[in-house]
């Protein structure tokens, strides 16, 4: 009873990209402290080899492959009808906002 409905309202409240966000955090947390501590990160790769791992993980998987296809899942359920429905403010206010945060980043 109790205990289902708290998993369930948990998986809710939690979505799994959540949950391997925090996870891969905290691997890397414990790797580059472990690497700090005792020369191996996890006690398993110098740090050489985490770096790359870290590379790979970080850049390649993360940055392109896992990045591009959460953009193109949002992309793919965007419904045109749904987007014309909100109107043009929620745009025109995003469209500020970015405009406002380049011309701050070319006058810094």
């Amino acid at each position: 009873g109790a205990k289902r409905g708290l998993g369930a309202l948990l998986k809710k409240a939690l979505p799994v990209f959540v949950v391997a966000f925090l996870g891969m955090a905290a691997l890397r947390s414990a790797g580059d402290a472990s690497l700090a501590a005792s020369g191996s990160a996890l006690g398993l790769l110098d740090a050489g080899q985490w770096k790359r791992v870290c590379s790979v993980l970080g850049n390649d998987v993360g940055s392109r492959w896992c990045l591009g296809a959460a953009m193109a899942a949002v992309g793919c359920s965007t419904s045109l009808a749904v987007l014309r429905g909100v109107g043009p403010r929620p745009f025109i206010l995003g469209a500020a906002g970015s405009l406002s945060v380049a011309l701050a980043a070319f006058t810094a």
